[in-house]
């Protein structure tokens, strides 16, 4: 259910959300600036997505900027933080929500799509979050990093061994990061969800077999 209001939660807030070109991102990034956000970075592959929601963001009144990113690249995973503080100067919040569920399991993953989902689920999260800390910490800034989990990290069905694996590891950083900053001041959390409905599941369902009106 999506409860439709505004308030200035995040007013003065620059914020990173990854996976925004479609989906959960999507509606994250929208979320975020009804909450008032001042700025909000929108990353992914596709660039007509990307633009199209830079564009909705800006028609409500938030700057917006879309960063083109392949996050199984580590320099493109970079270039999505030195763009934001390029462009707004700070930043103040990171949404981890990109993330690949291609199936596999024990017996038919293959090491490149094993590698493909830790290097996507995993590891890009990991680039981002050092370079988002720098840029906190560099500008005074206690900030808070979101990163998107799976209830499938305590286990999984078969078929999303490697997935719910990545994930797993996720969760691990996820509650070390937040030990390590704390000091700081910076907040680091995760959100266990279950299965969403979104485009890129959509596409993987039928990739499986499953009826297009599924």
């Amino acid at each position: 259910m999506d409860f439709e209001f505004t308030n200035d939660r995040l007013e003065h807030k620059v914020i990173i959300v990854t996976g925004s070109t479609q989906g959960l991102g999507e509606y994250i990034a929208h979320r975020a600036a009804r909450l008032g956000a001042a700025g909000i970075v929108i990353c992914g592959r596709n660039e007509a997505n990307g633009k199209n929601v830079v564009c909705e963001l800006e028609e409500a009144g938030t700057k917006a900027i879309y960063v083109p990113a392949d996050l199984e690249k580590e320099e493109d995973c970079r270039t999505i933080v030195k763009r934001c503080a390029e462009t707004f100067g700070r930043m103040d919040g990171l949404v981890n929500s990109a993330g690949l569920s291609s199936r596999g399991t024990l017996d038919s993953t293959s090491v490149e799509l094993w590698n493909q989902l830790f290097n996507i689920n995993t590891r890009a999260p990991f680039i981002l979050m050092q370079e988002a800390v720098r840029v906190m910490k560099r500008e005074k800034i206690k900030g808070s990093i979101v990163n998107i989990m799976t209830m499938g990290a305590y286990g999984g069905p078969p078929q999303l061994m490697a997935y719910c694996s990545s994930k797993a590891a996720l969760s691990v950083l996820t509650k070390n990061v937040a030990q390590t900053l704390q000091p700081s001041g910076i907040r680091a959390n995760g959100l266990n969800i279950g299965w969403t409905e979104t485009p890129g599941e959509h596409a993987v369902q039928k990739a499986t077999g499953q009826p297009d009106n599924w």
